[in-house]
């Protein structure tokens, strides 16, 4: 995973969307939604809800990727 999709990670595990990921990273929305779309392919997550950080089961997913890459203690 490179350092910016880990990056997008975090940010999405923490909550936040496309739009607000994109001004934190200074990059489009779209681009966002590009890296989110191959981040889920790579994480086998078949919604954006899923890695949404919104409570279902793939959040849960999200987060234990994101505590396997030390974002979440």
């Amino acid at each position: 995973m490179s350092p910016r999709e880990r990056e997008v990670v975090r940010l999405i595990a923490g909550g936040k969307s496309s739009k607000e990921i994109g001004r934190v990273l200074a990059i489009s929305p779209r681009t966002v939604d590009t890296c989110r779309n191959r981040l889920m392919e790579k994480l086998g997550l078949h919604s954006v809800a899923d890695g949404a950080g919104d409570g279902g089961p793939g959040s849960v997913r999200m987060s234990g990727v994101c505590r396997s890459l030390d974002f979440v203690q």
